[in-house]
């Protein structure tokens, strides 16, 4: 009997060890992962960062025009679908003349009325 106390006392301890070995393990692995999402996220976030900065340096370049295209793509990949557009003549006039680089209609050489 008492032969028996005793290997149920020595396997509750072996256990109980195996227990706390595992759990150190599963421990660790915890940590270990956490180490490595923040090192991820950190490495990911200085790529976003560094990759902001040479978009910034390359528009901070560019002359208007170019920046004017590059906005109008941008909208035109964002907007819904238009399926008709109708401009009255004195909307198209202004665009015009504003594409133009601000010349009016029926302005003559000089800005002056012809």
């Amino acid at each position: 009997m008492e032969q028996r106390g005793t290997n149920a006392r020595r396997e509750a301890e072996e256990k109980a060890a195996a227990d706390a070995v595992r759990t150190d393990a599963e421990a660790a692995r915890t940590v270990a992962l956490a180490r490595a999402e923040a090192e991820s996220a950190r490495v990911l976030g200085e790529a976003r960062a560094a990759a902001q900065r040479s978009w910034l340096d390359a528009h901070t370049s560019a002359d208007p025009a170019t920046l004017h295209a590059l906005a109008a793509t941008r909208l035109a990949e964002n907007v819904p679908r238009i399926e008709s557009l109708t401009l009255s003549p004195d909307v198209l006039t202004g665009l015009l003349a504003r594409l133009g680089h601000g010349e009016r209609t029926g302005a003559g050489p000089g800005g002056e009325p012809s």
